[in-house]
């Protein structure tokens, strides 16, 4: 306990304060004097001393000293002196209840605020609470700034975030490697249900269809001879054939020359025909009617194969792919479609057969009785239709697929809600914003400060819990005292009953 206030230097109105005679204190003492003598002084010595805050010394200074303030007390423990600022030790078993006390614990002015009951604990609980209580007032003030952290990166965030979507749904958002085909694909989604009316009436692909050849017709033709005609009339045509030198083109003309005939005189010399009477009989037997069949056969089967294999036909037939390659164009905005490509087009083999059947059956033509020998050409053009017939049937299988996803899409777009597509774009691209590097870094910095709040907030609630306890045991032991304190001060307050009747804290205390 205190003894005696040896000397005081420079404090206040105590520029050189030593003792002298029995100023020792005793059990109860009482200090009076007027207004200005130093009695706030003493009170502010005695509250550095208990706190070890040289503050207020310090700022007692005596006006005009030259020299710091200094000061000596004397204790049941010894001398404890205020030298450079600071005392040598503390006091802590100190109360002081001064208009200091007042204003700190109580009241400023007409006033009660709740930092004053706050800080009533002090009075009512004992230091070891009021350190609990402000551990809890420095875990709030720590959490309520964290919270404000909290808040400025969750609107970093949102800039990030599509509108109407919160942070939490935001960054708990799972990564998806494939998103950007699938934002891709949605896109066509979307775009195809904003066309719904387009594409219902939009056709298809159209299968390929080649013209049709008869090699087996063609083989036999160009194998075709008649049997019937004399060996006699076959000689003697051949025989004047090679004597005029009418090589390829002799049994045609012989033949058309024939039917030229009208009466018993040459239609190119108008000479009398009475001595070649078995001549022109020779030519009646081979030109028959069998070998004017056959003849026309092949000349309607030149014929056929022109048609069928035609510049024309062959450039509709170009013109589908081209209107396929134009469809596909139109569709792949919608949807995913395997392109049906046809390697090298159909022009080349077609227009390859088409030359080579009509060189062999000119050839056919211009001796129809003989068999032609068709060699590697006709083979070759055989082989390059064979091969386009191929890659023809693989084409039109690409156009059957395609077809089958166009019509699903018709299907799908037919019943889809442009609403609930263009939400689904909207989530695939939050996704794919989400884990982009910015997005990523302010995402990591939200959930680390949630961690680091909610980590202050349980530090605060065991704190707490500890206060709470304390407070039990406090309220236990000292309840009736109190009441006597509150009573004393006049205070105005609601009496303890124990630990319930306290405010909790942080919260309004007794009226």
């Amino acid at each position: 306990m205190l003894r005696k206030f040896v000397s005081i230097k420079n404090v206040g109105r105590f520029a050189s304060y030593g003792a002298s005679g029995d100023v020792e204190l005793k059990r109860y003492n009482l200090i009076f004097a007027e207004n200005g003598r130093g009695k706030t002084t003493l009170c502010a010595l005695l509250r550095s001393l208990q706190s070890g805050d040289g503050a207020h010394v310090i700022g007692r200074a005596t006006l005009g000293a030259s020299d710091p303030p200094e000061a000596e007390i004397l204790t049941t423990g010894g001398m404890i002196t205020f030298h450079q600022g600071a005392w040598k030790e503390t006091v802590p078993d100190i109360a002081i209840f001064d208009s200091t006390f007042v204003s700190e614990n109580v009241h400023s002015g007409d006033v009660v605020h709740i930092g004053h009951r706050r800080s009533l604990y002090s009075v009512i609980v004992g230091k070891q609470g009021v350190d609990l209580a402000q551990q809890i007032d420095h875990l709030d003030g720590r959490s309520r700034a964290k919270a404000a952290e909290i808040g400025e990166k969750a609107a970093a965030i949102l800039t990030f975030a599509p509108r109407g979507m919160t942070v939490d749904t935001f960054i708990v958002l799972e990564e998806d490697a494939a998103i950007s085909h699938k934002i891709e694909s949605k896109e066509r989604e979307l775009d195809a249900v904003k066309q719904a009316a387009q594409i219902r009436i939009r056709a298809g692909l159209v299968n390929l269809i080649l013209p049709a050849f008869d090699q087996t017709a063609l083989g036999a033709i160009l194998c075709r001879t008649i049997n019937t005609i004399a060996a006699d009339a076959e000689h003697r045509v051949t025989a004047q054939i090679r004597s005029h030198a009418m090589h390829d083109r002799g049994q045609a003309w012989l033949s058309e020359g024939l039917g030229y005939i009208q009466g018993s005189s040459c239609p190119f010399c108008n000479q009398p025909l009475d001595g070649a009477a078995s001549l022109v009989a020779a030519y009646r037997d081979f030109f028959s009617a069998e070998y004017n069949t056959l003849r026309s056969f092949i000349a309607a089967m030149r014929r056929q194969i022109e048609t069928d294999l035609s510049d024309r036909a062959i450039g509709d037939l170009e013109r589908v792919i081209d209107q396929n390659t134009t469809s596909v164009e139109f569709w792949t905005r919608f949807g995913e479609l395997v392109t049906p490509a046809l390697q090298g087009g159909v022009g080349d083999p077609l227009r390859a057969l088409r030359q080579t059947a009509l060189m062999v059956l000119d050839l056919k033509a211009a001796a129809p009785l003989g068999t032609v020998d068709t060699g590697t050409p006709l083979t070759d053009a055989y082989a390059g239709f064979g091969a386009l017939q191929q890659a023809v049937a693989v084409y039109n299988q690409a156009v059957a697929d395609a077809n089958a996803i166009i019509t699903a899409k018709k299907r799908a777009t037919g019943a889809a809600d442009v609403r609930i597509v263009e939400a689904a774009l909207t989530l695939l691209r939050a996704v794919k914003t989400r884990f982009e590097p910015g997005t990523r870094k302010a995402c990591d910095e939200y959930t680390l400060a949630q961690c680091e709040k909610k980590a202050i907030e349980e530090n605060k609630s065991a704190t707490r819990k500890q206060l709470d306890e304390y407070t039990d045991r406090v309220i236990g032991r000292y309840q009736h005292a109190i009441n006597n304190f509150l009573d004393a001060f006049n205070a105005g307050c609601h009496r303890a009953r124990g630990p319930e009747s306290l405010p909790e804290h942080g919260h309004d205390g007794p009226e």
